[in-house]
């Protein structure tokens, strides 16, 4: 995978050519040409990526659940639309009905003629209207937790610069066919972060297209200690901090290649930190309650602590065994923080037992194969590319030009 990644910077290893540069042995050394690349793939993928910077980054947040649009918020919606209309538009449009009743004083209207003022006094009220009452007057009415959810979305946008984030991931996508993201909180703050896919691995389950779909997922960062204090300060005593900056300082932190599924053959300055999160059991509690005031009987899920109180309206509690994520951080070699269950998870009562990762993205066209690039389509015409431009530069370095034969004898001699 990393080879596509240096095809695209125009870098080739010329160890994967010695076929070609050396045809008769390294004894014998190299042909009179320099073997280089000769780039033909990086415009390909650099159009790719400027029409997808162009296009319109649009989305929109909908609330699917029941509840979403109830009676209740129609009828007040309903409510404020009708005081509206009263308040500020009726008076505007009252008068300017009275000023086309003074104009047409004394005169007999037709029809066609009330037809006309009436679309005149229309027109003239969408321009006399002011703006922020006409948008909410055009707007359909949206769910409180549909404006909520994307009044976050707009802030986050901007915060984590989630539109540079998705060019750069489909870039990987177009060099490597993998496009991986993780969406996750940092002391407490909503973070998404590109994944790399060459320090990642995941659940390879053919079954699934998805990486959040699958139960696990590692991904290898190289942190320095500044980093590492930042993030897991609260997980790590002084001590374990004091022993972080010695091992940098004398690099015996660095990344065990024999240790470590990265596969771009380069060393790391940083202390290896690896992320992991995988999907385990865990026991929910449903109890069934009545309501003392109503008498209504209702299903609601607890905490595997909770214990059943028949004083409280509990009739019977039930323990199922759920999906939940958990994850955790290895630092250097014998380091740990983070163990712990992923704060946030949503479970929804139609499905309990959908749990999804927060590593998300998919391979490319990797349907019973292995995943395939738009660089890995192009890498054999690249390659061929530059061997025949190889060829050539070999031939015209052993080209001496043209060449004139004379016989020496018979060219006459004066002397």
């Amino acid at each position: 995978m990393k080879v596509n990644y240096d095809l695209f910077n125009n870098i080739v290893d010329k160890t994967d050519f010695e076929h070609v540069c050396f045809p008769f042995g390294k004894d014998a050394g190299e042909l009179p040409a320099d073997f280089t690349n000769k780039d033909i793939i990086s415009g390909k993928v650099k159009a790719l990526l400027g029409m997808e910077m162009k296009r319109p980054f649009s989305w929109k947040v909908i609330a699917t659940n029941p509840e979403a649009t109830t009676r209740r918020e129609q009828e007040e919606f309903s409510k404020i639309r009708d005081f509206v209309v009263n308040s500020i538009i009726a008076p505007i449009q009252e008068k300017l009905e009275m000023e086309y009743q003074q104009e047409m004083q004394g005169k007999e209207l037709t029809e066609e003629d009330r037809q006309r003022i009436q679309a005149e006094v229309q027109e003239r009220l969408k321009t006399m209207t002011p703006k922020e009452v006409k948008r909410y007057m055009e707007r359909e009415h949206q769910d409180p937790a549909e404006v909520l959810g994307n009044q976050l979305l707009q802030f986050l946008i901007q915060k984590e610069d989630i539109r540079m984030k998705f060019n750069k991931g489909w870039k990987h996508g177009l060099i490597s066919g993998k496009e991986f993201y993780w969406v996750g909180t940092i002391n407490g703050e909503p973070v998404v972060r590109v994944i790399n896919p060459l320090y990642f691995d995941y659940d390879r389950q053919s079954e699934k297209d998805f990486v959040e779909e699958g139960d696990w997922a590692s991904y290898e960062m190289s942190l320095t200690p500044m980093e590492i204090v930042k993030y897991f300060s609260g997980d790590l005593t002084q001590t374990e901090i004091d022993e972080i900056y010695e091992e940098y300082n004398s690099a015996t932190a660095l990344p065990d290649h024999a240790f470590s599924f990265r596969n771009d053959g380069t060393s790391s300055l940083g202390i290896r930190v690896v992320h992991c999160e995988w999907k385990a059991l865990k026991p929910m509690k449903f109890v069934t309650t009545r309501d003392l005031e109503t008498g209504e009987i209702y299903e609601d899920m607890v905490d595997e602590s909770y214990e059943i109180n028949y004083e409280a309206g509990d009739l019977s509690i039930e323990t199922v065994w759920i999906l939940a994520k958990y994850e955790g951080y290895q630092i250097g070699k014998d380091k740990f923080a983070g163990m712990r269950e992923v704060p946030g998870q949503h479970k929804d009562f139609d499905n309990l037992y959908n749990c999804k990762l927060s590593y998300i993205g998919a391979c490319y066209d990797s349907l019973n194969s292995e995943n395939t690039s738009l660089v890995d389509r192009m890498k054999y015409y690249q390659y061929m590319y530059n061997i025949l431009f190889y060829k050539i530069e070999s031939l015209i370095a052993t080209d001496d030009g043209k060449m004139l034969l004379l016989n020496g004898n018979l060219i006459p001699n004066n002397a």
